[in-house]
């Protein structure tokens, strides 16, 4: 509530000294006249109408997620969503460096990397080749918990996508070559020095794993592994044991 006649006599506008015909007289308002002016919003007030307006305009209609069983075990989830003519495919294994034995790192990362270089039916490398020819992106990942691989891609080449995945899926080892894990091996190295030995505070990541886990532990370590350890003794007796 503001009263305003306290300052009602001194609210006298002139124009100029020089000019008194220019001269411009605000009425006084009356003594018993009272402006109400709505109360002032709080800064959380003002947020949290700011957050409902993004919310309304950001709001996605819900889309249904179907799951289901294959009779191999294989779980699928599925999100049918058509607003745009792409399909993307990602296959989540339940693996990762946390099922490595103590004294064999760098096994999970370094079969990532495997799963790239050709099956029984793809040659080396061809997995890249098919995915970008069909006009689609494609990688993949490897954390302590999970290795995964993912493509995105046009709708109608969906099942280019999923032969692919199933190739590697059950006929990775019959493309496994010694020369292969040798070639992958040294990325896997040089990928290390790259993002940790040679890069600005990279080595804090290793050392805070190794602070935080007991060597025992299974998060104990890199993902990645260790180039003077156990990445220089892999061979594909142990690869071939540890994909299976």
């Amino acid at each position: 509530m503001l009263k305003l006649n306290a300052c009602a006599r001194s609210c006298e506008a002139w124009s100029t000294n020089d000019q008194p015909e220019r001269r411009v007289k605000v009425p006084l308002l009356p003594p018993n006249l009272k402006v109400l002016l709505p109360p002032r919003e709080t800064h959380a007030q003002e947020i949290s109408r700011i957050e409902i307006k993004v919310a309304e305009r950001l709001k996605l209609s819900p889309t249904p997620l179907q799951q289901f069983a294959l009779a191999n075990g294989l779980r699928v989830i599925l999100c049918e969503d058509h607003a745009v003519p792409v399909v993307s495919v990602a296959l989540y294994y339940d693996v990762g460096s946390r099922n490595e034995k103590i004294g064999r790192t760098g096994f999970a990362h370094l079969f990532e990397h495997m799963m790239f270089q050709g099956s029984e039916n793809v040659p080396k490398a061809a997995h890249f080749q098919y995915i970008f020819n069909a006009g689609g992106t494609m990688n993949g990942t490897t954390s302590t918990e999970r290795t995964n691989y993912y493509e995105t891609l046009p709708a109608s080449h969906l099942p280019l996508a999923l032969w692919l995945e199933s190739d590697r899926m059950g006929f990775l080892l019959d493309a496994l070559t010694p020369e292969r894990l040798e070639v992958q091996r040294d990325v896997v190295k040089n990928e290390r020095r790259q993002r940790y030995e040679n890069s600005p505070y990279g080595a804090s990541e290793l050392a805070m794993y190794e602070a935080l886990f007991a060597p025992d532990h299974p998060y104990h370590g890199a993902v990645i592994g260790y180039a003077k350890g156990f990445i220089q003794a892999i061979g594909t007796r142990r690869y071939r044991g540890h994909s299976r």
